[in-house]
């Protein structure tokens, strides 16, 4: 059973780096948005709100490594 679950840890954390690099992306993309001389407000609202769907997916997805591995199923 233990060897069915690792391919699913796999993906987790290869989820978790996708999930990290887009919100880096978006934190640069807000970020010049902020420093635009009259920043569009509907495009940063926007813009953290997706934001923070990509932080509460990561932080889920982070909880469930963090379970698997007190179980000793991560590898």
């Amino acid at each position: 059973m233990t060897l069915r679950l690792k391919p699913c840890v796999q993906s987790l954390g290869a989820r978790a780096k996708v999930l990290a690099a887009r919100k880096q992306h978006l934190d640069v993309q807000i970020n010049g948005e902020m420093r635009r001389p009259l920043p569009c407000h509907l495009k940063l609202g926007r813009l953290k709100r997706l934001r923070l769907q990509l932080k509460d997916n990561l932080a889920s997805i982070n909880g469930v490594l963090a379970t698997l591995e007190r179980g000793g199923l991560r590898p």
